[in-house]
């Protein structure tokens, strides 16, 4: 390889790739897709779904997930229900509808339903998975970041360092959102 690709096959892609084969052979992670659950090694057609069930009736609530198989002409595709998403900004655009989706259903449920002496315990653990989601969204943000800017090597920072500056960045925020 040294010989065929002089000054590409340094030690860092002789490391990525034979950590592929060996996921490969192994058949413990998908080389091609991270979210494809998919172990069979060598397999050419990838996918992964989840969804949320109803307790009550085991009826599907809202599923999503992804699909690529092999020979498609569209490659990979993301579905929320019943809706297939090829353009990232799109499906980011359809999963805020979402969100905001449910934080009405929430709030209207509250004006509807009335609220008990678990109301505020629940908004409470909202908050904590909220700030929780926000800190992973700004680490996120931050590796992607990093990711498009050419020229920059691979995102090597420990998660633990991510977090925290995460957290900071949001502190920060908070701080200047506050009013006066």
């Amino acid at each position: 390889m040294q010989k065929t690709l002089p000054r590409k096959y340094t030690p860092e892609p002789a490391s990525q790739i034979a950590k592929d084969m060996i996921t490969r052979l192994t058949g413990t992670k998908c080389p091609v897709y991270e979210d494809c659950t998919d172990t069979d090694p060598g397999h050419y057609d990838h996918f992964s779904r989840f969804e949320v069930v109803d307790d009550a009736d085991a009826s599907t609530l809202i599923d999503a997930g992804m699909v690529a198989n092999s020979g498609s002409d569209v490659g990979a595709i993301v579905y929320l229900q019943n809706s297939e998403f090829t353009d990232t900004t799109v499906l980011r655009a359809k999963t805020d509808k979402v969100r905001d989706l449910l934080d009405r259903v929430e709030r209207m449920g509250d004006r509807v339903l009335g609220v008990d002496a678990h109301a505020l315990e629940a908004i409470d653990e909202r908050i904590k998975d909220d700030l929780a989601r926000l800190v992973s969204l700004i680490a996120y943000r931050r590796r992607t970041a990093i990711t498009l800017t050419s020229g920059k090597s691979e995102f090597t920072e420990a998660e633990a360092a991510q977090e925290s500056e995460a957290a900071f960045g949001l502190a920060t925020m908070a701080l200047d959102a506050a009013p006066p």
